[in-house]
């Protein structure tokens, strides 16, 4: 700007004209006409600057839940909600005073996720009911005892209810989610959770403990499994 002033003030003025300038000026003032030009291009291109990005896709994903699924030896039975089975058959139509029966039932979890498995007992009816004793063991590995052992569910067989007095071990109400282990040749999974494909045998005993002849007994037996 100095430059410029400079210029026009050493310019010589012909009566009736303006200013009358050189070829040099001339060319020195368009060129510092252009460096302001270029000046404000140069700060307007600053905010315009492309910017590059790359990127992957990995296409398609699908997801899909998996099953857990229950069947039960007693009859043909699979599923996922409660499913009707066959009633267990315990060997004696009549049960003689102090004399157990027995039977067994084998439960696998079918599906292909781990699940925490539970027992009920559920819908106990008939005058017998509170004369019976009742144990569960399972007989998969080293035996545990689900139900029917002093001191609670533990490693071992269940105590031996022969004879012994009604209601030591209930036949009803006690039955209420009975944890069902997981575990392999003695060895318990310390989630709980049978794994798929896990196979568990169970022994049930009930005994006669008392009461007058003639009479019967219902219960149903609910094995659940929760993912």
């Amino acid at each position: 700007m100095q430059l410029m002033r400079r210029l026009f003030r050493s310019e010589a003025k012909s009566p009736g004209r303006g200013p009358i300038l050189t070829t040099t000026r001339k060319i020195l003032l368009s060129l510092l006409g252009m460096g302001a030009v270029s000046a404000i291009i140069g700060t307007s291109m600053q905010g315009t600057r492309a910017s590059f990005t790359a990127s992957v896709i990995n296409p398609s994903n699908t997801f899909a839940t998996g099953t857990l699924t229950m069947s039960n030896s007693a009859g043909a039975c699979t599923g996922v909600v409660a499913s009707s089975c066959g009633a267990l058959t315990f060997g004696a139509s009549s049960m003689l005073l102090g004399t157990p029966v027995t039977t067994t039932v084998t439960i696998t979890n079918a599906g292909d996720l781990p699940g925490l498995m539970k027992l009920n007992g559920q819908n106990a009816a008939g005058a017998l009911a509170p004369q019976l004793n009742l144990t569960i063991e399972d007989q998969s590995g080293t035996g545990y005892c689900i139900y029917g052992r002093t001191g609670g569910a533990q490693a071992g067989a269940c105590d031996d209810i022969t004879n012994a007095a009604a209601n030591t071990f209930a036949f009803n109400a006690a039955l209420t989610n009975l944890p069902l282990p997981s575990y392999s040749a003695g060895v318990f999974n310390a989630s709980g959770r049978w794994a798929a494909g896990e196979v568990h045998t169970y022994r049930i005993t009930v005994e006669y403990a008392g009461g007058a002849d003639g009479q019967t007994a219902s219960i149903d037996f609910v094995w659940t499994g929760v993912q």
